[in-house]
């Protein structure tokens, strides 16, 4: 069987993620491990040679979702190791970066998808951190395959696909919590389509959701047993609310303890994990009832601070020895994601190319009210180079059409 040219190049961007990860996850043996890190080990040490979930017996039972923890114990059980882990995501990142490409290829075409795949390879984002024992890489990949299947299932009117949509989407969430409301958004696009459509698809939507649910309610039950609370996912959302939402906000991550008087913390910690987290999200909405037009500010900046923030994992680790790789930074694939999404907006099938938005709307206004580190970005690198494709591949089409034009004329 042929391989298409466009197919070859994207092969290639994504295969040669793949290698960059493993080149860079060769050198992790070198650096002390971040805080993140640790706590991911810990947990997995603990599900693998303890069988229990948590920091310790007792403690900390919910406060990190599950997701990462179980993936990172499931590879260690084939061969403890951190090498283990990191092979597997860096062959995650570069199916991330073939996913990414085949959805802007659906969607716009051979170009826009090569451009895609060009785009993420050279950005080095995915393939940094799939160095990293982060949960990142995880999240974005299930997340991505999320949105690919989703859009197969819309095409093909399967409810089938729409529940392996959801069943990728509910994956997701549980790496990274704070993809849990996007549940909503795109199932209600997926629905609104479908009223001008064809009203089964309906059906897809209602999939999606169903999905989801499939993979999340046995760890929300897990929860309820253990905590005798409804927690969804985790107890980790409130005190990342209160510090993104105080009066010395300002952008930066500081832990709770720096934003509140030392009787005030001592209060907050001795409550049981469930309670900490109600009162966490309790101080954070006072403060924004009491301060509404600082708050709007407060999310204003942190929504630019989001786009435009400077990404110092990429800075410090995206080099070979003592060479810096050139790199087209994933901060400029913005101006060319907006380019490439209004083009996106005139064709026919608008439901469709809307998607990735969607999903680039809602990490932004979800990091206007959360603290907008860099590293949160890694979820929309892969959406912005499909509309950033999409816009080199319409550049690509004009430039083609008017040299016909022009020998046409000769």
């Amino acid at each position: 069987m042929k391989i298409s040219k466009a197919r070859g190049l994207i092969l290639a961007a994504s295969s040669l993620t793949t290698v960059v990860a493993l080149a860079l996850g060769s050198r992790a043996h070198n650096r002390r491990p971040f805080t993140d890190e640790t706590v991911y080990r810990l947990l997995a040490r603990n599900l693998l040679e303890h069988d229990f979930y948590g920091y310790r017996p007792g403690r900390a039972i919910a406060y990190r979702a599950p997701g990462y923890p179980f993936f990172d114990t499931a590879l260690r059980v084939i061969h403890d190791s951190n090498v283990t882990v990191w092979i597997a995501q860096a062959f995650l990142a570069g199916m991330t970066v073939w996913l990414a490409a085949w959805i802007a290829r659906r969607l716009f075409g051979d170009v826009a998808a090569v451009a895609a795949a060009v785009l993420l390879a050279a950005g080095g984002t995915l393939a940094v951190y799939a160095s990293f024992e982060l949960s990142e890489t995880l999240s974005t990949a299930t997340l991505v395959a999320a949105v690919a299947v989703l859009i197969i299932a819309a095409d093909r009117n399967s409810w089938r696909f729409g529940i392996g949509a959801g069943a990728l989407l509910g994956a997701s969430i549980l790496a990274r919590p704070q993809t849990l409301l996007l549940i909503l958004p795109l199932g209600l696009v997926a629905a609104g389509a479908a009223c001008f459509r064809d009203r089964r698809r309906w059906l897809v939507s209602l999939a999606l959701i169903e999905g989801a649910l499939i993979v999340l309610i046995p760890w929300t039950v897990r929860n309820y047993v253990r905590l005798h609370a409804f927690v969804p996912v985790s107890t980790y959302g409130g005190v990342n609310f209160f510090v993104a939402n105080n009066p010395l906000a300002d952008g930066v991550f500081r832990p709770a303890s720096r934003s509140l008087g030392a009787e005030e913390y001592a209060r907050i910690s001795a409550l049981p994990e469930v309670e900490q987290d109600h009162e966490y999200y309790r101080l954070g909405i006072e403060y924004i009832r009491h301060n509404p037009a600082k708050s709007l500010r407060n999310w204003a900046r942190n929504g630019f601070l989001y786009v435009r923030r400077r990404d110092p994992l990429i800075d410090r680790y995206y080099h070979a020895r003592r060479f810096a790789v050139p790199r087209f930074d994933d901060r400029f694939l913005w101006p060319f994601a907006l380019a490439g999404f209004a083009v996106a907006m005139r064709g026919r099938r608008r439901w469709r190319a809307a998607l990735p938005a969607i999903v680039i709307a809602y990490f932004v206004a979800f990091f206007m009210v959360f603290v907008p580190l860099a590293r949160f970005r890694h979820g929309v690198a892969p959406f912005l180079a499909v509309y950033a494709g999409a816009a080199i591949g319409a550049l690509v089409t004009r430039l083609r059409s008017a040299r016909a034009t022009e020998k046409s004329t000769q």
